[in-house]
């Protein structure tokens, strides 16, 4: 899709002009990455995700 880039640019923009009035700077300065966030282990990969049991949960909105 050649407009990707141009849809990029406009929610960026809209987004940094809607930080700013909220008094924040254009872009955040810190990001946080939780335990449930990313799931590894020491080998990397996916190897110790567990595969979850029982019915999918639906959302319903």
């Amino acid at each position: 899709m050649r407009e990707r880039g141009v849809w990029d640019q406009v929610l960026t923009t809209l987004r940094e002009r809607a930080r700013e009035r909220a008094g924040k700077r254009a872009t955040p300065t810190v990001a946080i990455i939780d335990s449930q966030s990313v799931k590894t282990t020491l080998k990397g990969g996916t190897g110790g995700m567990t595969r979850a049991r029982g019915p999918k949960a639906v959302s319903a909105t």
